[in-house]
């Protein structure tokens, strides 16, 4: 039994051939070429062992001093509104109490025992006073939302908020942040890094 080719058949299996070649020589090529990726690689540093965030079986939000400071965010109320399934509660102060997926205390009134949703800042548990997150000279905030006791214990029920600052450095280097604003409002940040003696 003998098909007829028409041009057109012939033409469009040509092209289809030659798309999928070309195809298969670019993976390779990128495959071989060393150029290192321009991918960002954000690293989970509150878990047992430090890990990519694409590789951490946890709902989990990263925010990087990038983010932070392009939001200007100063205190960590002011980064809430990105982060998913996460509230906050204040009284006649800044944000004191966090509420991750509708779990967590709303009421300056009744001080609980173990408060449903936890704040670690550089290692210290500063679990019911989250005022205190100030944001400059942060490295990242990591949010985990849902039950993190196996980690930090008794304090995150419904999740955690870790912050991290940045490290110190073996050469002298610092930061300087002036504000000013209505309503004779001003602010002064600075931090210092560098190593403990001199040689």
């Amino acid at each position: 039994m003998n098909f007829a080719q028409s041009p057109l058949t012939k033409v469009i299996s040509s092209c289809l051939l030659s798309t999928t070649i070309l195809s298969l020589q670019a993976n390779a090529s990128e495959a071989q070429s060393d150029e290192p990726s321009t991918t960002e690689t954000i690293t989970v540093t509150s878990d047992f062992r430090q890990q990519n965030l694409l590789k951490t079986p946890s709902a989990l939000s990263v925010l990087t001093a990038v983010e932070v400071q392009q939001r200007n965010a100063q205190n960590l109320e002011e980064l809430v509104a990105v982060i998913p399934n996460v509230n906050f509660a204040s009284g006649s102060q800044r944000a004191r109490y966090y509420q991750i997926r509708g779990i967590g205390e709303r009421s300056q009134f009744n001080e609980p025992i173990n408060p449903s949703v936890g704040m670690i800042i550089d290692g210290i548990d500063f679990t019911g006073i989250g005022s205190i997150a100030n944001l400059f000279d942060a490295q990242q905030v990591e949010v985990f939302r849902g039950p993190q006791g196996t980690r930090f214990g008794a304090n995150a029920l419904a999740g955690m908020f870790n912050i991290t600052t940045n490290a110190p450095t073996d050469q002298f280097e610092g930061a300087i942040k002036l504000d000013a604003g209505n309503y004779n409002s001003y602010g002064l940040g600075v931090a210092l890094s560098g190593p403990l003696q001199m040689k």
